[in-house]
């Protein structure tokens, strides 16, 4: 009996031996940012039985899971954060340890990437592409290069300072970090509201408050006191999207709500009811 069990045990352990756990991973999303740990990596293992336990040996310093079930041979482990070495992945099943994976889930950054926009120069028109502004980041990960900036999509360069040849509208910039990390912002490219009103036509410039506003802004009755008007409401290229007439004589300022709008630069124009325009000026909606 007792040499039966023994050819037993050396037959389980051959059969061990000829069919060595294997186990292949991919990072199927690799977490790039700073303090973002969405990162996730996707394991496969043969020649063994689940459910298995993972455990993780982290970098230091860096928060992630510590152990994982798995119930299956295909499997994927998120929130993986970014960090400063290697990791170890140990696998067992019911038998006991059946193998290790190393991976990198790496970044050099200290500190999160942030894109901003400053010194913004105003278009000269509202067709007009004659805005400046620079383009800045903080942060990220920068030790094997700098950040790199796209503006509405189209390559610019590193710390682009300043990107010429700026329409009047709202745009949206990127920057990315060398370890792909990116982030990006929306800046408003404001119209010059003196030369910009005096190259669009001859008419008076219509003073708004507040300006910038953020859905509701308004006029006095200079404009309006002695016969009733309309304010249309346009696009920078002309395209007429509201217009509201003011019929009450008697008010001394009028409020108009564009919140329907989406943000960026509108021109608000006073006319005589169904005549010529009086007076205009360009509006930013934050």
């Amino acid at each position: 009996m007792k040499l039966f069990c023994l050819v037993i045990a050396i037959a389980l352990a051959s059969i061990r031996l000829n069919a060595q756990a294997s186990i292949t991973n991919q990072i199927t999303t690799h977490a790039d940012c700073y303090g973002t740990c969405d990162g996730v990596i996707s394991f496969t293992v043969s020649n063994a039985t689940p459910p298995y336990s993972v455990t993780i040996n982290n970098p230091s310093n860096c928060t992630n899971p510590m152990l994982y079930t798995a119930t299956s041979n295909t499997f994927s482990i998120g929130n993986m954060c970014p960090c400063q070495g290697l990791y170890t992945f140990a696998f067992y099943d019911n038998t006991g340890f059946i193998g290790n994976s190393y991976n990198y889930f790496q970044t050099t950054a200290t500190q999160p990437l942030n894109v901003s926009v400053g010194n913004i120069m105003a278009t000269s028109c509202a067709t007009c592409c004659t805005g400046t502004a620079n383009m800045l980041s903080t942060g990220g990960s920068t030790q094997q290069g700098p950040v790199y900036f796209w503006l509405d999509g189209v390559y610019l360069s590193f710390n682009f300072y300043p990107a010429y040849g700026i329409c009047a509208g709202t745009h949206t910039v990127c920057g990315k970090d060398n370890y792909g990390c990116e982030r990006c912002t929306t800046f408003v490219m404001p119209v010059n509201s003196v030369t910009g009103m005096e190259e669009l036509s001859n008419n008076s410039h219509l003073q708004l408050w507040p300006n910038p506003c953020t859905g509701v802004f308004s006029i006095n009755a200079d404009y309006y006191k002695t016969e009733p008007a309309e304010v249309i409401i346009s696009s920078i290229l002309g395209k007429e999207l509201r217009t509201f007439t003011i019929s009450d004589l008697s008010q001394k300022q009028v409020q108009f709500s564009i919140s329907d709008l989406s943000k960026g630069i509108y021109m608000v124009s006073l006319r005589k009811e169904g005549g010529d325009i009086i007076a205009r000026s360009s509006l930013i909606l934050n």
